[in-house]
């Protein structure tokens, strides 16, 4: 139990430190209507170099991640000997050409680390997702999964702990998207709520 609340507390005081990861990447995309647009991501390796490398080590909790049980895990691990499995992503089967075998493998081991640590490493693409203008740009990531997976425990801790230094009722976060318990958000609610907590907190702040 020493161990569990260990990683917590290490885990709580690295996400307070990440930023936003820096989009290093750019592909053109081709809508349905025929138009196109550009649309910007962080790289695996720009997030682990750029975003994690220069936090993690410093509280003693490095990562590493697996496929298993039709899932793709990354597994938190920290120095005093606790270890949290999460970002469990659906894993999809493979194809058999190794170049977009490895393609697809680097983008759930991507979508998982950010859904593990909340790094918000993509633009926003809400607006072009609800006007259906779907994509397959060359070279660039596979479509995220369409079911989207439960927030971690290591979610739903970081929200309480956040929404109670911001002064914000759990109760509003709830009721924003329709569920009654945090722990029914999904990976991508659950990363924006903290998201939107840590600037609540920074703005209170600046504010003082």
């Amino acid at each position: 139990m020493t161990d569990k609340i260990g990683i917590y507390e290490a885990l709580a005081k690295a996400q307070s430190e990440i930023t936003a990861a820096h989009k290093n990447k750019e592909v053109t995309v081709t809508m349905k209507s025929g138009g196109k647009y550009k649309f910007k991501y962080a790289t695996l390796d720009g997030i682990i170099e750029n975003t994690l490398r220069p936090v993690l080590p410093k509280h003693g909790i490095w990562f590493t991640q697996r496929i298993e049980g039709g899932s793709m895990i990354t597994k938190i691990i920290h120095s005093g000997g606790g270890e949290l499995d999460t970002g469990h992503i659906p894993f999809p089967n493979l194809p058999n050409a190794p170049q977009e075998a490895g393609s697809i493998v680097t983008y759930y081991k991507r979508y998982s680390l950010c859904q593990a640590f909340g790094i918000m490493a993509d633009e926003d693409d809400d607006a072009n997702v609800a006007e259906g203008n779907g994509y397959t740009p060359a070279k660039a990531p596979p479509p995220k999964p369409r079911m989207e997976p439960l927030c971690s425990d290591v979610d739903v801790t970081r929200i309480t702990e956040l929404a109670e230094a911001a002064g914000v009722s759990l109760d509003v976060i709830k009721e924003s998207y329709l569920v009654d318990d945090i722990a029914k958000l999904n990976a991508t609610q659950a990363m924006k709520t903290i998201n939107n907590l840590k600037k609540r907190i920074d703005d209170n702040g600046a504010a003082k």
